[in-house]
Parts: C-alpha cells; sequence; structure tokens
C-alpha cells in the first residue's frame, strides 16, 4: 500500500510541531531565566568596550560627516583619503579636548565641593538632632511627658539608627565604586579606540549589511527594512543632538544663575542638572530634588532660592529652548514620551530613561505608516466601491 501525504495535514503537523518547540522552549527559558540573565550580563561585560565604541562613533560621525562635507565642497579639495583623514583628527582631538577640559576644570571643583560637603555633615547632623528633639519635647509637653524623659527616648532611637550602621561594609561598597569606576575607564578608552576603526570603516559595514539583508530577505522585506533603519538613525540623531545641547545649554545657564544668585555648590549642582536633564520629562525633578536637598541642608533660604530659580529655568526650557531644538523631530504627544520614559526606566534603568523616546518614537512611526498604508488598500477602497 502506497503512503500518500496530503499538503494539508503536512502543514497542520508541522505547525503542531512548532507550537509544541515553542513552548518547550519557551519553558526552559522560563525556568533558567536567573542563569539566562546572568550570562547575557557577564557577554555585556565583556562586550562594554565595544559598545562603547559603537555609541562614541554613532555620536562622533555627525561632526565628522559634516568637516568630510566641508571639505569636500572646497574649490581645490585634496584627495578622498587626505580629507577623511583630517576629519578624522580634527573630530577626535576636538572631543578629547571637550572632555580634558571638562576634567580639567570641572572634576576638581565637584569633588572639592564633595569633600567640603561631607566635612560638615556632622555639623548640620548634631544641628538636625538638636532641633527634632526641641520640637519633639515642645510637642510632648502637652502629654505632661518630662523633657529628659524625650530626650533619653530620642537619644535611645538615634543611637538605634546609627548602630546599623557598619563602617566595614561602607569602605567595601567604596572600593567596589572606585573599581567600577576603574573599569569603567579602562573600557570608555578601548572603546575610544575601537570607535576610530568603526568610523574609519562605517561604509564598508553598511554596504556589508545591507548585502546580508538583501540576502537574506525577499526585495520589499529588504526595503522595509532599510526604511526602519534609516528612520531609526534619523530619529536618534535628532534626538541625540538636540538632547544633549538642550542638556548642555541649561547647564550652563544654570551655573551662571547660581554664581550671579551667590548660591553655593554652583559648579557641582549645574553638572547634576545639566546631566539630568538628558532624561525626557522626569530629567528637570530627578536633578533637581536631591539638589534642593543638599542646599537646604547647608543654608535652607539658598534652597527655596534655588527652586524658585530652577522653576523658571524649566519654564524657559520646555516652553522655549526645547521646541527650537527639537522641533518636530520626535513626531510624538507629551503623555507618549511620559509613557515612554516610564517603560523604559522600568526595564532598563537610567539608558532606558533616555533611550525610551526615540525607540517610542519609531514604533510610533513604523505603526502609523503601516496602519495608513492598510487603511488606504482596505478601507478607502471599499469607500469607493460603495459610491
Amino acid at each position: 500500500m502506497k503512503f500518500e501525504a496530503k499538503p494539508k495535514y503536512v502543514n497542520i503537523s508541522l505547525c503542531a510541531f512548532g507550537v509544541i518547540a515553542a513552548s518547550i522552549v519557551l519553558y526552559l527559558l522560563l525556568q533558567n531565566l536567573g542563569y539566562i540573565a546572568g550570562v547575557f550580563g557577564k557577554l555585556m561585560d565583556i562586550l562594554s568596550p565595544f559598545v562603547w565604541g559603537f555609541a562614541l562613533a554613532y555620536i562622533l560621525n555627525y561632526p565628522y560627516r559634516w568637516l568630510f562635507n566641508k571639505m569636500s565642497e572646497m574649490k581645490r579639495k585634496p584627495k578622498e583619503g587626505i580629507i577623511k583623514a583630517v576629519s578624522l583628527i580634527i573630530t577626535y582631538l576636538l572631543f578629547i579636548f571637550i572632555v580634558g577640559t571638562f576634567f580639567y576644570f570641572f572634576v576638581p571643583h565637584i569633588i572639592n565641593a564633595l569633600i567640603g560637603f561631607i566635612n560638615v555633615i556632622p555639623t548640620y547632623v548634631t544641628k538636625i538632632r538638636v532641633g527634632t528633639f526641641d520640637f519633639v519635647a515642645d510637642y510632648l509637653k502637652l502629654f505632661d511627658i518630662s523633657q529628659n524623659e524625650v530626650y533619653n527616648i530620642m537619644n535611645t532611637t538615634f543611637e538605634d539608627l546609627t548602630s546599623g550602621l557598619d563602617l566595614q561594609h561602607m569602605m567595601t561598597k567604596i572600593v567596589d565604586i572606585l573599581l567600577n569606576v576603574t573599569v569603567g575607564l579602562k573600557n570608555f578608552i578601548i572603546g575610544l579606540i575601537i570607535s576610530i576603526y568603526f568610523l574609519v570603516d562605517k561604509n564598508r559595514f553598511k554596504r556589508a549589511g545591507k548585502k546580508l539583508v538583501c540576502i537574506i530577505f525577499s526585495k520589499d522585506t529588504a526595503r522595509r527594512i532599510f526604511y526602519v533603519l534609516d528612520l531609526t538613525d534619523r530619529t536618534f540623531g535628532s534626538f541625540v543632538i538636540a538632547n544633549v545641547l538642550d542638556s548642555f545649554i541649561i547647564g550652563c545657564i544654570c551655573y551662571i544663575g547660581m554664581v550671579l544668585l551667590r548660591l553655593d555648590y554652583a559648579v557641582l549642582i549645574a553638572v547634576i542638572v545639566g546631566v539630568t536633564n538628558i532624561i525626557p520629562f522626569f530629567g528637570p525633578f530627578i536633578g533637581a530634588i536631591p539638589s534642593a536637598l543638599l542646599l537646604f541642608l547647608v543654608k535652607p533660604l539658598e534652597a527655596l532660592i534655588f527652586v524658585i530659580f530652577i522653576l523658571i529655568l524649566q519654564q524657559f526650557d520646555g516652553n522655549i529652548l526645547k521646541p527650537k531644538l527639537f522641533g518636530d523631530s520626535l513626531g510624538i504627544r507629551a503623555v507618549f514620551v511620559i509613557f515612554a520614559v516610564l517603560i523604559g526606566g522600568g526595564l532598563f534603568g537610567i539608558i532606558g530613561m533616555f533611550a525610551g523616546v526615540p525607540v517610542f518614537a519609531v514604533l510610533y512611526a513604523v505603526s502609523t505608516a503601516f496602519l495608513n498604508k492598510k487603511y488606504r488598500e482596505k478601507c478607502l477602497t471599499e469607500e469607493k466601491n460603495e459610491l
């Protein structure tokens, strides 16, 4: 008896097998999620110099490309190899100059401010302790509790709180932080070297990627992939450039304003405000709240002045500066910005809060284009047929 396989049942069997296999794989992944996360984290630690290199190459590609285009428009333009070499050298010299200037002028001020703040912490802790004791004692007098009993209770409570501080554990944490900073600096330097190779061979990598996509996928699918990649590049590029420029301007204005208002820790707070301002929507609050608390511990009146100043500064940033720099580059509403920041921050921390907005903008643009296309193909056709 000859067996004949019917295509219908073969397809059903293959689909069933695929569903069962996918379910087993998903179950195994969920069962070993901790191990997989550990392996992935270890892999990311190993590849972190390449991540740094790619990120630096992507950012520095903009000044490199601008210099390359300007030199190519010269009447007596040199050979292309010379233009590439000169553009590359100028780009990296400018980047090293900016980073070196920051470390030379700002880092010492930040370190001195932190050391000064740490030195005065015991004084302010004592003031807070005495002020709290007096306040609680005056309040408890209403309940016929003597001041000595109040002081005994408060002293016991304060000793219980401070006894939990393990000095050896704190020193271990400090050593771990220093080691992480050293490793991060090493990865950054290696990444800077790798970024040069990425930037020099970017066209070669681009051509190789296009060939690979065209080989694996069909012509229409490859065209869609290139469209999404181009949209992602334009969205990320405009967002990163505008956001970094906006944060730099806000940091400078914050420093100038604090100097004019004669507020303490001007350099430290300006750097905090400028860096956290990179995070959309929540960044100003993330930077302003600890800065205000820092000033409040020193001089409460300065904290009040700083809060008023930062509110005015953020109004200027949100209503004047950001619209001028960003324009319609993202094309998404404010509620979607908040949604993207919350989801990105919940999944990937600070990096997710920063990258969540452009990623969501790309997904929003792609999905909108897809829905509009389907609408034109289906709904408009049906409306024309009805007419």
